[in-house]
């Protein structure tokens, strides 16, 4: 008979691999999600001529996205968290901690103002060393904690896990996770106790590697000659400079497998990268490339095969761009649009225009034309992105300022500013817009607040909360206080005007963070004292679709990595406040002694 010490044994395994383990599917995802016609390894095409491309040879190595966890601690909770059962999850726990010399760990995690939680990252194939991706956390199935808002996840080492012989094995650190939570009924504005005790930590953690990609050869043509031979197509196209130095982007290190170098114009679309790589050929000769662009032309301008045609024109690359500049005058929006993104990827200006209008009247086209955009070098590129901020569509709008944002970070007009204090940092973005007045809340990649037109006002409100502890009420001269409660500490208080800028960086100053920014704005909006358009994560989610008139429909590539959401598509996707009628004031119940201060009965029957 089986021992109870060994029962013991046995039921925290499994409340460990459980835990660990549940959350994720099994394995590691395919970072191509769903495939495109140019996807199809054996699809075959008249242009070939004859010639060996690489997709004939190679098939991509290294394009799972990988998972890794962790169990970490969330601080700073308002008695909303819980002591966490004695089992194999807390005893991980602790070990973490005492790792990091932190004295007497078991009273932090016994106390209601922390919470045990499983932390989990995805690290994209590509990822470089220092990298930030998204960071998601929730609480373990018996936890007794309610609430995460406005926790603060301390330093958590995530690495992969697998079970092996009934055992959980931990692989070396691969990213480092800390910051503010931001759990899901922040956005979705569902209260259910599971919208709070769930939640990001946007761009949260550090990833601690490299993930080269690559190429595999197939078993039938392996050879150090072939590998070679592959390489040495590659590298006749592309290459990448290295503190001034110029280097070549594949490397073949045995008879099977070659590693690739991310040139910098493909960084935020590694599968356009690899599709391009793909149909390099091999060993062609010049009466060959000759033959085979003029069928690349003819395929150009047939709606059916112009995306493939485009991708091996981009392929040839310079001596392409003629044929591709005739793509440009084709009145046929498919045609027009393939042609103009092979373009910017060999930073032709004149792609700049019909990727713009791309953007703005196709949106199965939206976010692989303002990716395409940011690449390019050109001052065409960047008037098209700027003219884009004055858009009727938040998508165009807030796509266009993240393209903007990714071309050149440090622009001054777009590199915004960090407010919110050490432990509850936010980027805060002004633009300059002409457009209708909008504020746009990021949900994704890092906590940022967009302000689009510099004049946004708030009228003085009766009350408006900011979170649980700041609250923003009118004054008889038409000004508005920013007033701070916290039990046991005196009110803090400041005073500014109606401008909105003036107000963010108020509750900023007052120990305001993200979540608090956007409970103010979108409480005002309720009230009917703000005007404003107000939006939630402007990116669509998933694939799109190019419907054709009369010719079918045609799927288009999983969406770039500067607009993709790794950790999946969210209820809080694209919330659009737009639609809120006002009622005139605010009558959102309120927990809490914050409540009772303001002598409601509605908030005295709420506290009970």
């Amino acid at each position: 008979m089986m021992s109870r010490q060994s029962s013991k044994l046995r039921c925290q395994t499994a409340l460990l691999l459980a835990g660990l383990l549940a959350l994720a599917p099994a394995g590691c995802r395919s970072f191509i999600r769903g495939q495109s016609p140019l996807d199809d390894d054996n699809q075959h095409s008249a242009d070939d001529d004859g010639v060996e491309l690489i997709r004939e040879v190679a098939t991509p190595d290294g394009l799972s996205v990988l998972q890794v966890q962790g169990v970490g601690l969330v601080l700073n909770l308002p008695h909303t968290g819980s002591n966490p059962p004695p089992d194999a999850l807390t005893e991980s726990l602790l070990a973490e901690m005492r790792t990091h010399d932190v004295e007497t760990p078991e009273k932090y995690i016994s106390s209601d103002r922390t919470a045990l939680v499983h932390v989990r990252a995805l690290i994209p194939p590509g990822a470089r060393d220092g990298d930030r991706v998204d960071v998601e956390v929730r609480i373990p199935q018996r936890s007794k904690t309610t609430d995460l808002s406005n926790g603060w996840l301390m330093m958590t080492r995530l690495s992969e896990r697998a079970v092996l012989g009934n055992r959980v094995r931990t692989g070396r650190v691969l990213a480092l996770a800390q910051g503010n939570v931001v759990v899901d009924s922040t956005f979705s504005g569902k209260a259910e106790k599971v919208y709070k005790v769930r939640g990001r930590i946007l761009g949260g953690a550090q990833v601690q590697i490299d993930r080269p990609i690559g190429l595999r050869v197939r078993e039938e043509y392996a050879s150090p000659f072939k590998t070679t031979a592959v390489a040495q197509a590659i590298n006749s196209r592309f290459h990448y400079h290295d503190r001034g130095t110029k280097r070549v982007v594949a490397t073949p290190k045995d008879d099977v497998n070659i590693t690739l170098e991310v040139p910098l114009q493909y960084r935020n679309n590694i599968n356009r990268y690899l599709q391009v790589v793909r149909n390099v050929a091999i060993g062609e000769t010049t009466p060959q490339r000759a033959d085979r662009l003029k069928n690349l032309e003819r395929m150009l301008h047939e709606p059916t095969t112009t995306a493939l045609a485009a991708i091996r024109l981009e392929a040839i690359g310079d001596d392409a761009t003629p044929i591709l500049q005739t793509g440009l005058k084709s009145p046929n929006p498919e045609v027009n649009f393939a042609s103009a993104e092979a373009l910017a990827y060999l930073d032709v200006a004149e792609a700049a225009p019909a990727l713009a209008l791309a953007a703005k009247t196709e949106r199965a086209f939206r976010w692989h034309a303002l990716t395409a955009l940011s690449t390019m070098d050109h001052v065409s590129a960047y008037d098209a992105l700027a003219e884009l901020l004055d858009d009727s569509s938040a998508e165009a709008r807030y796509g266009a300022f993240r393209a903007l944002r990714a071309r050149n970070h440090r622009d001054p007009l777009y590199k915004g500013v960090l407010l919110g204090g050490e432990d509850r940092e936010f980027l805060y973005h002004r633009v300059n817009s002409s457009g209708e007045p909008m504020i746009h809340f990021a949900s994704t990649h890092s906590p940022e607040v967009v302000l689009f037109g510099m004049d946004q006002k708030m009228e003085p409100p009766a009350f408006v909360f900011a979170g649980e502890d700041i609250m923003l009420k009118g004054t008889p001269d038409g000004r508005i206080r920013v007033i701070r409660f916290q039990l046991g500490q005196d009110e803090e208080e400041m005073v500014v005007g109606t401008d909105l800028d003036q107000i963010i960086r108020g509750i900023a100053a007052l120990g305001g963070n993200y979540s608090d920014i956007y409970h103010a704005i979108t409480s005002a909006k309720q009230g009917g004292y703000l005007a404003s358009r107000v939006v939630v994560n402007a990116r669509a989610s998933g694939n799109r679709t190019y419907q054709r008139d009369e010719q079918g429909s045609e799927p288009q590539s999983p969406t770039p990595e500067l607009f993709a959401d790794r950790l999946g598509e969210r209820d809080d996707v694209e919330r659009d406040h737009s639609d809120i009628n006002p009622s005139g004031e605010n009558s959102r119940k309120r927990r809490g002694f914050l409540g009772k201060i303001l002598g409601s009965k509605d908030a005295d029957e709420d506290s009970e």
